[in-house]
């Protein structure tokens, strides 16, 4: 039951994918596959996804926390 959960591969991709087009959805990806924990039987908490899964989701958590306000302004600017 420690053992992180295996094959994130199409959330991390999912999550590139929208944090590149808009940020926010990408930002939710990011955050759970960085902060997710599980609890076990004895009370301990750990990482529910392995060590590169995590460094993936923090990559796609800022890069969603940029973009995001980028793409916000350019919305407000090109309507005007």
């Amino acid at each position: 039951m420690a053992k992180p959960e295996e094959n994130q591969k199409p959330w991390i991709v999912a999550g590139y994918i929208f944090a590149l087009l808009g940020g926010f959805f990408g930002i939710i990806i990011g955050y759970v596959l960085m902060r997710s924990k599980k609890n076990l039987p004895n009370g301990q908490r750990v990482y529910s996804y392995n060590t590169n899964d995590r460094q993936q989701g923090k990559m796609i958590f800022y890069i969603g926390i940029i973009l995001l306000p980028i793409y916000i302004i350019l919305r407000i600017l090109l309507a005007v």
